[in-house]
């Protein structure tokens, strides 16, 4: 069997070679420190890092029509618009993740997803924050009012599904977020085709299994 990887070595926790932290920026968005930190060589480095970063998701929103929503906004750091998913940081009032989704999608774009389903996340920044990014499938869709935020300057257009992959590989979407939530919802759907042993085309997304009720 090919392997993609070699096997890890024996794990070695960090979790007790901090020595101390200082730090370096305290901004109403972010707070920002250095660690000191002793590998096991006994080399001691220094690492900032993005502290108390919170959790936030992603949504792969698709349509009755076989569509994916995707939403595109300006950028200031790369001076561009840039294609996206909807999605935003946890709230205290959400009590699951899939009430995080569907709070997204209500407030940007003004869209109740009547099933929801996270399936998967990913670590979208591991050298410089501890923060989780989730992704969910939203289904069966109904259309309100956006209540976005006033810094959201946020539009959005419905792309077929099986245009993702031929978009991808001639490099109009960029957004790395973006990429590896279409990868999990691929390794995702592909597992359950085939587990359920059907044959049918990859664009078709698979059922949602949360109804409602997290809210």
């Amino acid at each position: 069997a090919s392997v993609l990887c070699p096997p890890r070595p024996g794990a070695v926790s960090y979790t007790h070679l901090d020595v101390y932290k200082r730090q370096l920026l305290e901004h109403p968005w972010c707070r920002l420190v250095e660690d000191t930190v002793r590998l096991p060589s006994g080399k001691m480095i220094q690492w900032w890092r993005f502290a108390d970063a919170s959790d936030f998701v992603t949504v792969l929103c698709i349509n009755d029509r076989q569509q994916l929503l995707i939403a595109y906004q300006y950028n200031h750091p790369p001076r561009a618009i840039i294609d996206e998913l909807p999605g935003g940081g946890r709230e205290p009032t959400d009590r699951t993740i899939e009430a995080t989704a569907r709070r997204e999608l209500r407030e940007e774009i003004g869209i109740v997803a009547h099933t929801m389903r996270q399936i998967g996340w990913f670590w979208p920044n591991n050298r410089r924050a501890a923060s989780k990014c989730y992704v969910c499938l939203a289904t069966g869709l109904e259309y309100r009012t956006p209540t976005p935020e006033a810094n959201e300057i946020i539009f959005y257009h419905w792309v077929d599904i099986a245009l993702i992959d031929q978009s991808i590989r001639e490099g109009r979407l960029q957004n790395g977020q973006m990429l590896a939530a279409w990868s999990i919802y691929r390794a995702v759907h592909h597992t359950e085709r085939h587990l359920a042993g059907r044959s049918q085309d990859t664009s078709t997304p698979y059922g949602a299994s949360d109804t409602g009720g997290d809210e």
